[in-house]
């Protein structure tokens, strides 16, 4: 945070002497960086987008978006400007940018290697921060699918409790029916047995009747004789 702060300083104070803005391209140089601004390089006809980490340059008469500059181009930091841009590509007002701040000839000197390193070092933290960025989101969302995953894991499981509860009440609903039946058909035979004793018990006794009444008639009928 101090070298952030550091370079936002010595920026502030090199590029303090600038005039005002374009209309839809203004340009300040405190504050940290926004959505919209960008740095530019006017000794090299580059942009540079710090949310982003890209990089935009002309190559055989086309503009380029790369994360990484060709080996042949060099940066000069201790002259870049940092403008607002509204519009999609920073490039749209390439000529106002150009005719508002020339190139210069001189060659780079020690305070553009030493910002240059800073620079380098900055890129470097802010790529390092937007992979554990990533790597934050990946750990966020492996989580979130770890937890996912066991709740759906324990709603299957629960799921089989309750499937194999009902199946326990099921087999013993259908043991409850089958001792039922079995009670009703004992029941059953019971009752027809007892009919069937009760029916020869009446006969027995009819017989015992009729065997009783034929020993009368015969008793009666001896002393007449």
């Amino acid at each position: 945070m101090q070298r952030r702060h550091f370079i936002k300083l010595f920026l502030a104070s090199s590029l303090s002497g600038a005039g005002l803005g374009l209309s839809g391209c203004e340009e300040y140089v405190s504050g940290p960086y926004g959505r919209y601004d960008y740095d530019y390089y006017p000794d090299n006809d580059v942009y540079y987008h710090a949310w982003t980490g890209s990089y935009f340059y002309v190559r055989n008469g086309v503009w380029i978006r790369s994360r990484s500059l060709p080996v042949q181009i060099v940066l000069r930091p201790y002259y870049r400007r940092r403008i607002y841009v509204s519009d999609r590509y920073p490039y749209a007002r390439n000529r106002e940018h150009r005719r508002r701040y020339p190139p210069r000839t001189d060659r780079p000197s020690r305070k553009d290697r030493i910002i240059s390193e800073r620079e380098r070092r900055r890129r470097e933290e802010l790529r390092r921060d937007r992979r554990d960025q990533r790597f934050d989101r990946y750990r966020t969302e492996r989580e979130q699918q770890r937890r996912r995953d066991q709740m759906r894991e324990r709603a299957r499981i629960e799921q089989e409790q309750k499937r194999r509860r009902e199946l326990r009440r099921e087999r013993v609903r259908t043991e409850q029916e089958r001792l039922e039946l079995r009670r009703e058909r004992i029941q059953n035979e019971q009752e027809r047995q007892q009919r069937r004793d009760q029916r020869r018990e009446r006969v027995r006794t009819e017989q015992e009747q009729q065997q009783w009444r034929r020993s009368r008639r015969e008793r009666q009928s001896s002393p007449q004789s």
